[in-house]
């Protein structure tokens, strides 16, 4: 929103800014912050150049600059890039990708959509003997959760609110986001009544990533601001069909196969990308289509609909590993590709037919495909990544959860 140094600084003398917040997404996809005096802070700064912090090196995107409505004290916010020499910046790595433009007749132009859920209280306990998560909202009560029991008592238990109760909470959220330059377009109930979508259009996807960060800014403290509390994570609701964001831009029609069917044939390589939680399959094989192609009404374009991105991911990373893998099928002849589609001639869907129910599954099948993932990371930092994922794949597969507990363990 800031085009110049110079602006910054009548905004800051103007408004009497305290604070300067350089904010930049870490390696597992967490927004973080370095807040800086605007009496010590050098604005000077702000043109790109390095910026030292502890570790890590910010460089401050200056077009990305807005006035944070949350902070008590005055604060402006910039984006930041990352550099280190054990660090990989995921949005360094999106906005490189984005700048070698999209192929022709593939629009960068997207309508997105967040999908979120909203509750008076969550919380979670898991202990051996008691694994469970309790939810509540409103008046009402519905059995919800299902993580596990105790003595075969489950311990899950949800209200769910009047229709449309979330409609002056979700009306805040998106005005704060169009104060801070994400252009929503509508918001609405999700599948259930304590879900909401907000909607916004964007053009690139450094910036469409940019806006999805932002915007769980805003919703998180939005709804703490309300006295409740939010979860993007999907398929929390057994009533949600969403996979959480959903991408959506126009595609020519000698592009579509190729590329949604290069998406769905890697579609295991890319679950550590697109869910994070990597219980895909739990999510995943409730038979969500992948990708849905309509075809714009007299024209041989096609709205294409991406609908199988964690709203928890890391937006960089999802977004440029979901193109990544589409690029992979641009150049090859489609009777290369295992067609995995079934469509009319206004209508295509794509939709794997096998997906893995681990991480460990999935990370193998990205270590098979790493070719894909080369497209926008160095060898040594998908090592890295994969090594780090395999941490948390080992953990996992050492824990006994409390279903193996009560089966195998418990005399």
């Amino acid at each position: 929103m800031f085009k110049s140094i110079e602006q910054v600084s009548k905004t800051i003398n103007s408004h009497e800014v305290s604070f300067i917040d350089l904010c930049f997404t870490d390696f597992d996809g967490n927004l973080r912050h370095k807040v800086f005096s605007t009496n010590s802070f050098n604005l000077a700064e702000l043109d790109g150049s390095n910026i030292k912090c502890d570790n890590l090196t910010l460089s401050a995107v200056l077009s990305t600059g807005f006035m944070n409505p949350f902070t008590t004290q005055r604060t402006i916010s910039f984006i930041c890039n990352t550099s280190s020499s054990n660090n990989f910046d995921w949005r360094s790595a999106c906005d490189l990708f984005a700048k070698k433009g999209m192929p022709i007749g593939m629009s960068d132009f997207f309508y997105v959509t967040l999908q979120f859920s909203v509750f008076d209280s969550i919380s979670f306990d898991t202990k051996l003997y008691n694994s469970f998560y309790k939810i509540e909202c409103g008046n009402n009560s519905d059995m919800f959760g299902n993580l596990q029991c105790d003595n075969n008592k489950v311990n899950t238990t949800a209200g769910l609110a009047m229709l449309d109760d979330l409609f002056d909470l979700r009306s805040e959220i998106a005005d704060t986001a169009q104060s801070i330059g994400i252009n929503v377009v509508s918001h609405a109930n999700g599948d259930s009544s304590s879900s909401a979508i907000i909607s916004f259009k964007v053009n690139g996807l450094t910036l469409m990533a940019d806006h999805l960060q932002l915007l769980k800014l805003v919703i998180v403290n939005t709804v703490r601001a309300y006295g409740k509390s939010v979860v993007f994570m999907s398929g929390f609701s057994k009533n949600e069909n969403c996979a959480g964001i959903t991408l959506s831009h126009c595609l020519s029609k000698n592009l579509i196969e190729n590329h949604a069917n290069s998406i769905v044939n890697l579609s295991s390589a890319l679950c550590p990308f697109v869910s994070p939680m990597s219980l895909g399959g739990k999510r995943f094989n409730k038979k969500i289509n992948w990708i849905i192609g309509k075809r714009i009404p007299n024209t041989d374009n096609f709205m294409c609909e991406y609908n199988f991105i964690d709203g928890i991911c890391n937006p960089y990373g999802a977004i440029i590993a979901v193109f990544a893998a589409g690029k992979m099928g641009l150049g090859l002849d489609v009777n290369d590709i295992e067609c995995t589609a079934s469509f009319s001639d206004d209508l295509h869907i794509y939709s794997p037919d096998i997906l893995p129910y681990s991480l460990a599954e999935s990370l193998n099948a990205l270590n098979d495909a790493r070719s894909f993932a080369l497209e926008f990371m160095s060898s040594e930092h998908f090592d890295i990544f994969l090594a780090k994922k395999n941490v948390e794949a080992k953990k996992i597969l050492a824990t006994i959860n409390p279903i193996e507990f009560e089966f195998y363990y418990n005399s």
